[in-house]
């Protein structure tokens, strides 16, 4: 018995109730590039601007650092409950991969119209601001055409799904219940990498003194206002009449070029245009750093083909068998008897042949003497007056002319942390016991001073 049923009416199918893949992309990419701004720029700005000197003044900079880290982690969990709401309980299959595929089309569009603004725009003097915001704009559209017939093409709905399909996106993890030693072990080694890395920017001081993050545009001038307390010195020597009465053109600095009533300085125009995109880099570039190796690491190991082949590994690995804790104490003793056995006969004939073979009535092998490298690393400042007694001493021996002492004192550090000082050489080419002799008066005088050893051959060869 057939039933008869109606079709359903037109505009009401699941195709056209869900928006399409490129245009929740889009929107996906807008609204996470807006949350990633507001974090990272926005809420530190408010903050510092409105909370950060009381809040110092009652409780101290390290539980202000403490509540802004927390006010920002707030903002970050309230962004991902609003997008989780307005992705929905079923969102559209690769709705990540085509949320990551916008915001790299996004960021590429505006990088090739600054580019291009700022190349063109750059070279004509005057009219840098007028000229650049015109070619800006046309290349955002231009570039904003060819970018949205990518995004509603098969080729980015197909990238789309294989980003998504390779799990790079995801929380879930990828066979939750296979391979967990070997994944959980790999993965520390990934942390450990990755930390070690951001340990080593961190301790030299990569980041140190850098306030914020910040791109240059410079045919954008009214992004931020200019600072009305800033001032410029005019030398009246240094200017020049024009034919113009309103334009008179000065030199500041032998550098910049200013324009009285009419342009700024270049420094004030590049202070006027920029866009900060990162506050506090100095400690907020190695947190965004050691979330993103965290993410790394994690999503690696549940990568599908690195995962099945670390699933495989712990497979392999509990079908060997092991030998009892007692042959391997015993195994372990032999081979590293053995191994010792041998090291020291092979130094032992090392040691007599050298000894042997440089003798002077054989002289086959040449006598090999020593030569340091005297270098001042470090200099207290509150005793330079006694390091440049040693190091102009004649009874001492360094008799660095007095110029060129004080010149290298200046120079040292002052601490282990000192970036914007180097090392100094003192003296070169010294025997053993007069490096040791300086060393010791110039630690004696408030320095820190090491001796590098280099060698020096001396051939007496009688065959």
């Amino acid at each position: 018995m057939a039933i008869a049923t109606l079709p359903p009416p037109s505009g009401t199918n699941e195709t056209t109730k869900a928006p399409k893949l490129w245009f929740a992309s889009f929107m996906g990419g807008i609204y996470i590039l807006s949350s990633l701004w507001t974090i990272l720029t926005i809420t530190p700005f408010i903050w510092e601007n409105l909370l950060q000197q009381t809040i110092t003044s009652i409780l101290g900079s390290f539980f202000n650092e403490a509540l802004q880290l927390f006010a920002q982690a707030i903002v970050t969990g309230v962004a991902i409950y609003v997008g989780n709401k307005l992705a929905g309980p079923n969102p559209i299959e690769g709705l990540r991969g085509g949320i990551f595929v916008s915001i790299s089309v996004i960021v590429t569009v505006f990088f090739l119209s600054r580019a291009l603004a700022m190349i063109i725009g750059g070279g004509i003097i005057g009219s840098i601001e007028t000229v650049g915001l015109v070619i800006f704009v046309g290349s955002m559209i231009g570039f904003g055409f060819y970018a949205y017939r990518f995004l509603t093409g098969k080729r980015a709905e197909r990238w789309s799904l294989a980003i998504e399909h390779g799990g790079w996106l995801s929380f879930k993890m990828f066979k939750k219940t296979q391979g967990i030693r070997v994944r959980r072990f790999t993965l520390i080694g990934f942390l450990i990498i990755g930390c070690s890395g951001i340990y080593t920017l961190v301790f030299n001081q990569h980041l140190s003194g850098v306030d914020k993050w910040e791109i240059e545009v410079p045919f954008l001038p009214f992004l931020a206002k200019s600072d009305p307390n800033s001032t410029s010195k005019i030398d009246a020597s240094s200017t020049e009449s024009t034919s113009t009465k309103n334009s008179i053109v000065v030199d500041l600095d032998k550098n910049n070029q200013a324009e009285i009533g009419g342009l700024k300085t270049k420094e004030e125009h590049k202070k006027s245009s920029t866009i900060t995109l990162l506050l506090d880099v100095e400690f907020s570039g190695p947190l965004i750093l050691f979330m993103l190796v965290l993410w790394i690491s994690w999503r690696a190991v549940n990568f599908p083909m690195f995962a099945d082949f670390l699933i495989a590994t712990e497979s392999e690995m509990n079908k060997v068998s092991w030998v009892s804790r007692k042959a391997l104490i015993r195994d372990t003793i032999v081979v590293l008897s053995t191994t010792f056995i041998l090291t020291m006969f092979l130094l032992f004939v090392d040691v007599f042949w050298g000894w042997f073979l440089s003798r002077d009535l054989i002289s086959v092998i040449p006598k090999t003497t020593y030569k340091y490298t005297l270098t001042l690393d470090e200099v207290d400042p509150d005793k330079k007056e006694e390091i440049l007694k040693v190091l102009t001493d004649k009874d001492i021996g360094i008799e660095l002319p007095s110029e060129e002492a004080k010149s290298r004192v200046d120079l040292a550090p002052s601490t282990k942390f000192d970036r914007k000082h180097q090392p100094q050489k003192i003296k070169e080419d010294l025997k053993e016991e007069d490096a040791e002799k300086y060393l010791q008066k110039l630690t004696e005088a408030g320095a820190k001073a090491s001796l590098t050893r280099g060698k020096s051959n001396t051939i007496n060869n009688r065959w």
